[in-house]
């Protein structure tokens, strides 16, 4: 018998902020991050906005496209598991980056959207 352990990329750190219980909110914020984990497999940036969510990748220049949809597919798992209920998140990895907020941070420099 032999067992295969699967190593999850390490994350670098993660932010989540801002309760948001609404199952609206929830249901939306799934979607939107499933539509995130599809876009990575033909793109290295993405961002997109559903329903008052503004939501984006970032991949880094020098990886694959197979590893920057790998890497935003478990970012996108793994904000859920941490951040789902809050309105605010983002998680980096060596590879990737993927984040969400209620406020829109499209070409904004300073966000004013954390709140520690």
């Amino acid at each position: 018998m032999s067992s295969i352990t699967c190593l999850q990329p390490k994350i670098n750190s993660h932010i989540c902020s801002g309760l948001q219980n609404q199952s609206n909110y929830i249901s939306n914020l799934e979607s939107l991050l499933d539509s995130l984990s599809s876009k990575a497999s033909t793109n290295s940036f993405y961002n997109d906005t559903s329903n008052g969510i503004y939501s984006l990748f970032l991949c880094r220049g020098d990886v694959s496209t197979a590893t920057c949809q790998t890497c935003v597919k478990n970012a996108s798992v793994v904000i859920r598991q941490c951040c789902l209920s809050n309105k605010t998140a983002i998680i980096w990895y060596d590879e990737c980056m993927l984040r969400y907020c209620d406020t829109d941070f499209f070409g904004v420099a300073h966000v004013e959207c954390w709140e520690y």
